[in-house]
């Protein structure tokens, strides 16, 4: 299982932007000797804004299978209006409209971001390989289990 997990999220690193890499993690939620769970996450404490690069924000979200992201498309406000004093001049290259406000100052209007799954494609990248793996982990289990007599 741990390997399949760390295979899993070595592909979503490759996969993800450079702030968001950082911030991905596994881990084995359980073994209770009947059951074994575990996840690739990303952690929100390290990089906030993970979940809005996996599924996209506003009009843009991508929540194909995953009704949890759904909760991303809940701005109060569509379109949005960001401050040109608050992000990069590079901001520019997403395309999105520049306006100037009432206020005579210059926003940019944005109805969202597209997504840029890292965690989902990984995951469908290593689904075989992690399923020969965690069934080769369970034979051996069994063989080591019978002395190998199986």
């Amino acid at each position: 299982m741990e390997k399949a997990l760390s295979d899993t999220q070595i592909a979503a690193m490759r996969l993800a932007p450079g702030p968001v890499r950082k911030s991905i993690r596994y881990e084995i939620l359980n073994g209770d000797g009947n059951t074994l769970t575990g996840r690739v996450f990303t952690d929100t404490n390290i990089t906030p804004f993970a979940p809005y690069v996996e599924f996209g924000t506003g009009v843009k979200v991508d929540n194909e299978g995953v009704d949890d992201a759904i909760r991303l498309k809940r701005a109060k406000h569509i379109p949005w209006y960001i401050h040109v004093s608050m992000v990069p001049a590079s901001f520019a290259r997403y395309g999105y409209p520049l306006v100037t406000g009432k206020d005579g100052q210059q926003y940019w209007e944005v109805d969202g971001m597209y997504s840029r799954p890292y965690l989902k494609p990984a995951a469908f990248q290593n689904r075989e390989k992690n399923t020969q793996t965690i069934t080769e982990a369970v034979e051996n289990m069994i063989k080591e289990a019978a002395n190998g007599t199986v």
